[in-house]
């Protein structure tokens, strides 16, 4: 959709931009597409500000991934939870167990 071929684009969105409000709203729809777009969104993130600033809203969007049917998007949500994890943003590391 529009939204992750933006986000892959600029490679990174402003937090009050409402960007990850937004894919909480669709993750339920479009598991895959809405990690795709927050995995994009957090590599964009050098300093690791943005992902404590958004800390609730990804988790509920890591949670529902999580819990989805759609394996793709699970095994996506696991690799940017071990991403994350490996720069030191360990607060998801939960959501793997």
């Amino acid at each position: 959709g529009r939204l992750s071929d933006g986000v892959l684009i600029a490679g990174w969105a402003e937090p009050n931009s409402g960007v990850v409000e937004l894919l909480a709203e669709l993750v339920d729809e479009f598991p895959l597409m809405v990690v795709n777009s927050l995995s994009h969104m957090i590599d964009g993130d050098k300093n690791g500000w943005d992902i404590s600033y958004w800390g609730e809203r990804v988790r509920g969007i890591l949670v529902a991934v999580r819990d989805s049917n759609a394996s793709e998007a699970r095994e996506a949500g696991r690799r940017l939870i071990n991403r994350m994890a490996s720069r030191g943003i360990m607060e998801f590391r939960d959501l793997l167990t």
